[in-house]
């Protein structure tokens, strides 16, 4: 006999899913497979500087930040430290 499932679809594909810690700089930022992070710089984000957050890397190439149970938003930057686009995930 086997228990249900309680986690959510969206808890499953966290908990499969590659995960490192990074460590945010002074500038919020850090650096996940060859790609430069921003985590947005709003004021509770500010908190976070030289805090650890976890990098969710699930299996078709999205990307989440987290830290504690929150999902942060943030931005891509290429080598050239250029914008290229802004992503959110939603929690």
């Amino acid at each position: 006999m086997h228990r249900t499932v309680r986690e959510t679809p969206e808890d499953l594909d966290n908990i499969f899913a590659w995960q490192e810690p990074r460590k945010l700089s002074k500038s919020l930022t850090f650096q996940y497979d060859k790609v430069i992070y921003l985590i947005d710089p709003t004021e509770e984000n500010q908190r976070l500087i030289n805090q650890v957050v976890n990098v969710i890397d699930q299996p078709d190439g999205t990307i989440a930040i987290q830290y504690g149970h929150r999902t942060l938003e943030f931005k891509i930057f290429d080598s050239l430290l250029t914008p290229i686009h802004s992503l959110t995930m939603l929690a």
